[in-house]
């Protein structure tokens, strides 16, 4: 009987590389207005959460943001 070796290669997952610190951005529902911190990045966009009032939003929605709010 021959007996077979697999071998398993692990490779390590790298974090994304962040030239820059992430931009400082308050809640994204202007009648809060507390800090947001970054949570994580999915797919190349950060998503942040407010410190206030929990809400959690895509960098993207502040563009996206009705004009006056």
């Amino acid at each position: 009987m021959t007996s077979s070796t697999l071998h398993v290669v692990r490779t390590a997952r790298v974090p994304a590389q962040r030239t820059a610190a992430p931009v400082q951005r308050s809640c994204y529902l202007p009648h809060c207005g507390a800090p947001a911190e970054l949570r994580v990045v999915v797919s190349g966009m950060d998503w942040y959460r407010c410190t206030g009032c929990g809400v959690e939003y895509p960098e993207i929605a502040y563009s996206q943001r009705p004009a006056g709010a």
